[in-house]
């Protein structure tokens, strides 16, 4: 689920205005609307995106009350079906998956764990490297949709594939929820609280 916001230098077809994308139920009852900047100014846009998705959002769980973590592997996507464990995170498609890291930071003396939700994308053809999107620094939506445009530009993808990727931005309850649940396994105390002022938009 997610708004994207285009500009003509953005979109790769001159497209500008406010997308709307979400799946309903499962992943094949996919639905989008555009709100371009030719028909609304950016404001109106704007609100009737996010109305939207609230909308479709609301509709999405009285459809499915819980989603779990499995139901990210069960999902395929053409070229990108993901087969790695998810013990550790929340794989959106091979090689794209939804994590929190931990830094480790001295304050006075004293080390603590500092967390950083994130979308990780492999880089092709290096091994154990990834490109990190932190949510923290560039928004939810931003660092989905950042994440998304690197995949594209570094995998052979059509279009149809992309907008089924865009379509699988996780809720955020996978990172207070599972992710969270990852961390407390590992012994790194955090709050739900503490989650969820990291996922804000900027």
């Amino acid at each position: 689920m997610a708004v994207f916001e285009y500009h003509q230098d953005q979109s790769g077809t001159g497209f500008s205005g406010f997308r709307v994308a979400r799946t309903i139920g499962s992943a094949k009852e996919y639905r989008q609307k555009y709100f371009a900047f030719s028909k609304y100014d950016h404001s109106e846009a704007k609100r009737l995106a996010y109305a939207l998705d609230e909308k479709w959002k609301n509709e999405a769980k009285q459809t499915i009350v819980h989603r779990s973590v499995d139901e990210y592997s069960a999902v395929a996507l053409n070229k990108t079906k993901p087969k790695d464990s998810l013990s550790r995170s929340v794989h959106i498609a091979k090689g794209f998956r939804a994590y929190i890291g931990v830094e480790k930071k001295t304050i006075n003396g004293i080390t603590i764990p500092y967390i950083f939700p994130c979308f990780l994308v492999k880089k092709p053809g290096r091994k154990n490297s990834e490109k990190v999107f932190r949510i923290n620094t560039l928004g939810y939506a931003r660092a989905f949709n950042e994440a998304v445009k690197y995949y594209q530009e570094t995998r052979d993808i059509s279009v149809s594939d992309v907008l089924a990727l865009q379509a699988r931005c996780p809720e955020k309850n996978v990172f207070t929820v599972q992710l969270r649940q990852t961390l407390l396994d590992r012994g790194v105390t955090v709050t739900k609280k503490k989650i969820l002022e990291k996922l804000s938009d900027n």
